[in-house]
């Protein structure tokens, strides 16, 4: 039995391309590849077979073959088609059991001096811009110092949850998300608060009650392009104020405001870096929300995944009084 050497994205030449899989073993004896094991893994997790084929150093058409030999040899469908890809069947997450122990198994024969082992290969998180750059960036590093051979991906975007995670480990987004053959899991609060920079409050003075808030200009989202339910009802508490500077990206908003655009709507772990942003009616305008992370079950049982997750729910935990706009 042909076993390959690593499964991981990047990584993972050397399933042999041109084996011929039409030849299955006959009679009741007969037992999946390894190899065709790990290609179902990989497709499981990315729900794509080109993804798969990206991450396996294989082509389209040897990611089919592979995943036909196997429903061959177990009799029956391990793949589903959906929109925008495939989703395991009952038989294929039953499959994906030994997948993961066959790739536990080759993973073991890598380890460090100290007989632990190593863990490598390419995680990619898609999270808001905020959380991108103060939460997960530096926890991806601090995970990258232990585990030097698991490279991240961070892709900034603000959005809902994605129906198909194609290309992704896992997704960071704002409120609790609705997804199917999907594992949420809550990761924290954080605030909004609203925000003036000192010389903009200097000229125009400080608002005393939520009732002065529409002779103030917002700085906020884009309403229209807005695709997150729980940011866009965080400003429902002065609907009347008039838009000032809009934008899709959070920096814009703290930027913004710095420049004496207006009051800005911004996270409090964002505004509270700069002494020359002031929060007003702190009592007020309180908005909290909260983070959740999201991905394939199959997918975040993978080591390296799981890696990436526990160094970022660490550095949630440690950063919850500046995500809560607790000053101290």
């Amino acid at each position: 039995m042909q076993i390959l050497m690593s499964a991981m994205p990047r990584s993972a030449p050397g399933i042999c391309k041109n084996a011929d899989v039409s030849v299955m073993p006959s009679g009741p004896a007969r037992r999946p590849s390894a190899d065709d094991l790990l290609v179902l893994l990989a497709v499981g997790r990315t729900g794509r077979f080109v993804s798969a084929a990206e991450e396996l150093g294989l082509n389209h058409t040897t990611i089919s073959r592979r995943i036909a030999a196997l429903e061959q040899t177990l009799g029956g469908r391990v793949l589903t088609r959906v929109t925008g890809g495939w989703e395991l069947t009952d038989l294929g997450r039953e499959a994906l059991g030994a997948a993961e122990a066959v790739e536990a198994a080759v993973q073991s024969l890598s380890s460090d001096v100290d007989g632990a082992r190593i863990l490598e290969g390419v995680v990619r998180i898609s999270a808001t811009d905020g959380f991108s750059a103060y939460i997960a960036a530096p926890a991806a590093a601090r995970m990258q110092r232990r585990h030097p051979r698991i490279a991240v991906d961070i892709v900034a975007a603000t959005r809902r949850a994605s129906t198909q995670r194609s290309g992704l480990d896992m997704e960071v987004v704002v409120g609790r998300p609705k997804v199917l053959r999907a594992q949420a899991v809550r990761l924290g609060d954080y605030c909004l608060g609203l925000y003036g920079s000192r010389g903009y409050l200097a000229e125009h003075g400080a608002p005393g009650t939520l009732d002065a808030l529409p002779n103030y200009p917002l700085v906020y989202f884009i309403e229209t392009m807005l695709q997150v339910d729980d940011l866009d009802l965080a400003s429902s508490f002065a609907p009347a104020m008039r838009e000032s500077v809009s934008s899709t990206n959070v920096f814009v908003h703290v930027e913004a405001t710095r420049a004496a655009a207006g009051l800005g709507l911004l996270p409090c772990f964002m505004a509270d870096r700069h002494h020359d942003l002031v929060r007003v009616l702190p009592h007020e305008v309180d908005v909290r929300l909260s983070y959740w992370l999201v991905g394939r079950p199959e997918t975040l049982r993978r080591a390296e995944v799981a890696a990436v997750v526990d160094a970022i729910r660490d550095m949630v935990r440690e950063q919850r009084d500046a995500l809560l706009g607790i000053r101290h």
